[in-house]
């Protein structure tokens, strides 16, 4: 089954106290599934290319996460979230602060990191398809590749961007629906019926950048 990854925010943003929480999140399903649900949610909306969560209006966002449920199963779900709070309790956490390389530079490595950590939880080690959403440079997109092909051994992976691969969109608008969560914003995973079907993965994924840090 492919899965696809996006994130909402940025890291290195997050160190530097200009963005309060980024989510890395994981939709899985066939490709029909996964863009069923941006798909139902802009499909009032035509002046919207594809489904951005942080363009949609609120009914539109609504319809997004009530269509998740609806359709979990077969699609499946997770994600990663993180503070300022979550790095700078981390032993060694100052290392950040000095653009460590693992390699790769560590906020391509917690990326890759975050989404292994979730296709574990859903899937495991197993003959997956998984297509993340690519960096804008093309070495920094290599590079992540390849932190995820040393991670799950047995999956295919390729970067892309929501333009090419429509599942992408799904991924997007469940780490902003997360984020804005988080922020105290609408709960917006309980529009799902299905919080106890998510993978939530944020602490395994901190224990191994902790491991990082200090080896």
């Amino acid at each position: 089954m492919p899965y696809y990854g996006d994130i909402s925010g940025d890291f290195r943003n997050l160190l530097n106290e200009d963005c309060e929480v980024v989510v890395v999140a994981v939709v899985g399903g066939t490709h029909h599934d996964c863009y069923r649900c941006p798909k139902r949610a802009v499909r009032n909306a035509p002046q919207m290319d594809e489904a951005k969560w942080y363009d949609m209006k609120t009914v539109e966002k609504r319809r997004f996460m009530e269509c998740l449920g609806e359709n979990s199963p077969p699609l499946e779900f997770g994600y990663a979230v993180f503070e300022l709070d979550d790095f700078t309790n981390l032993r060694s956490h100052y290392k950040l602060f000095q653009d460590v390389s693992f390699p790769p530079i560590w906020d391509i490595a917690i990326r890759g990191i975050a989404y292994t950590e979730i296709l574990y939880e859903l899937s495991g080690d197993t003959n997956i398809e998984f297509y993340p959403d690519q960096f804008r440079s093309g070495v920094q997109t290599d590079k992540l590749c390849e932190v995820i092909e040393n991670r799950l051994k047995k999956a295919e992976i390729e970067c892309v961007s929501s333009e090419q691969v429509d599942g992408v969109q799904a991924a997007d608008c469940l780490a902003g629906a997360v984020a804005e969560e988080q922020k105290g914003g609408t709960p917006w995973l309980e529009h799902t019926n299905a919080e106890s079907q998510i993978a939530e993965c944020s602490s395994w994924t901190l224990i191994e950048l902790e491991r990082l840090l200090v080896s």
